[in-house]
């Protein structure tokens, strides 16, 4: 079986290298895309005026304005660029950040890392929410985050105009990402999907990944889902876990595409059982064998790749 294994993966590599050998488009990067982003501050809206603004693109410009960490994740996300402003209202001051990313994809994912798990949210653009003092939303390829430490419990209230003019001039909603709906709805905590641009369970190698978490018997769960048509990631993944699918198979009731599939226990994440079907790596992460067995299994099992089918 690893014998196998590994001369398939060889094999895929080999077909990855002649394509990647020929000409293909060229792709826009996040340092080659329009900067919009300070196009949509507003001069005023729902009684702010704008007393202050920034724009900041490089790197180093970014850094200076959130910080390195931040900076850092905004970078996996390809980030394009950031605007800032500061409105006076009366005695009361709302700061206003719009992040713009690469694609709708990047401003989900970004502004869902920091999402509480089951937060209250608004239909205002493709999603949004407050949390104390701040309310953020996305829409399109922006990240829009408006705070007021002013207001108290009249925040969203007071926000909301400047929100809506902003999410006006944005203009276009896609809907969420279609990977989503790969999940099963049972059991789902709302919201708490998230997209992982880069470096998932701290794996280099694994990129692109979708999650949803779930409240089984008193216990959370997390399941995952990523595009990995060659099997290499899911190559990355075992390699990270120092065991082998020999070593640590999954269970014989999953039945993961050519029994490609792998059981290990891995701080600080606990369980995670996971494998190759349809095309992509799927799995779950704090797996709990004698609780989440059937439904873990139900969903591995009777995955297609087709959304709204699980």
């Amino acid at each position: 079986m690893k014998t196998k294994f590994w001369v398939s993966v060889l094999a895929v590599l080999a077909l990855v290298f002649v394509v990647c050998g020929e000409k293909q488009p060229e792709q826009t990067s996040a340092e080659q895309a329009p900067f919009e982003a300070d196009s949509l501050l507003p001069a005023s809206a729902g009684g702010y005026t704008l007393a202050s603004s920034t724009a900041r693109q490089t790197p180093e410009e970014v850094k200076s304005l959130v910080g390195d960490d931040i900076a850092a994740t905004m970078e996996q996300y390809s980030l394009v660029g950031l605007a800032a402003g500061i409105y006076k209202g009366g005695r009361f001051a709302l700061t206003v950040q719009i992040a713009q990313f690469l694609q709708p994809l990047d401003a989900f994912g970004y502004y869902s890392i920091d999402r509480p798990d089951g937060a209250d949210t608004t239909s205002l653009g493709t999603e949004g929410y407050l949390s104390g003092h701040t309310f953020r939303f996305t829409q399109s390829d922006y990240t829009v985050t408006l705070s007021s430490a002013d207001l108290g419990d009249s925040t969203l209230q007071n926000i909301l105009p400047v929100a809506i003019t902003i999410s006006a001039a944005i203009g276009s909603s896609p809907p969420l990402p279609e990977q989503f709906g790969l999940f099963p709805e049972k059991n789902q905590v709302v919201p708490s999907n998230r997209y992982y641009a880069g470096r998932f369970l701290q794996i280099d190698d694994i990129t692109g990944v979708f999650t949803v978490d779930y409240f089984l018997s008193g216990d959370s769960l997390r399941l995952f889902l990523t595009d990995d048509g060659y099997g290499t990631k899911f190559a990355a993944l075992v390699k990270a876990s120092g065991q082998t699918m020999e070593s640590s198979p999954a269970p014989p009731d999953f039945v993961f595409d050519n029994g490609y599939g792998i059981l290990f226990d891995q701080e600080p994440y606990g369980m995670i059982l996971a494998g190759l079907k349809e095309g992509r790596l799927i799995g779950a992460i704090g797996y709990n064998p004698e609780k989440d067995a059937q439904f873990v299994s139900e969903w591995v099992n009777g995955f297609t790749g087709l959304a709204g089918k699980q």
